[in-house]
């Protein structure tokens, strides 16, 4: 005998909290990843810890009215993307690596997975793609992070489809 059941029956769900910046709420992202897991085998219950030009020792103090730890130590979640501000990976690279490391021992004593959400470079200085992909690779290797290269995903993007408008007008920031 056949029994039928919906995909939703026979998903997982994993909690996923979202700590950054605007690069992380925009186009509220986590909730697009959320939808987008409802057609996979595991369903993805996002919430966020964000606030624009944050950066990740501001999360760690909590500084700007974020309680990104409480909500990490609250939350039961089974992983944490990090997504440091967008010019520190190449100004202030030390000081990502340090948070990242914090971090990852912070979520992994709470039970949850640390991801790197790799960035992008401005439009204007796209050369800096290396520097950013490579700051992120070493704090992943120092961390026991994942990374996540959505920056070579926007590079490629624009590899394919060179007339694609990926950037706002500020030439930082995603287009819808």
């Amino acid at each position: 005998m056949l029994v039928s059941t919906s995909i939703h029956a026979q998903q997982d769900t994993l909690k996923v909290l979202f700590v950054g910046n605007s690069y992380t709420y925009g186009y509220n992202l986590p909730h697009i990843v959320s939808i987008i897991s409802e057609g996979t085998g595991t369903l993805l219950a996002t919430r966020k810890s964000t606030i624009g030009g944050a950066t990740l020792r501001e999360h760690w103090y909590g500084q700007r009215g974020l309680q990104t730890r409480q909500i990490i130590a609250e939350g039961a979640f089974d992983a944490v993307v990090l997504q440091d501000h967008s010019l520190s990976a190449i100004n202030h690279p030390d000081s990502t690596l340090k948070y990242v490391k914090l971090f990852a021992g912070y979520n992994l004593g709470h039970g949850a997975k640390t991801y790197l959400y790799n960035t992008w470079p401005r439009e204007r200085v796209p050369q800096f793609r290396g520097e950013i992909n490579a700051m992120y690779k070493k704090a992943a290797g120092n961390s026991g992070a994942a990374r996540v290269p959505a920056g070579d995903a926007w590079a490629l993007a624009l590899d394919v489809r060179p007339g694609v408008d990926l950037y706002t007008s500020d030439g930082s920031h995603p287009n819808s």
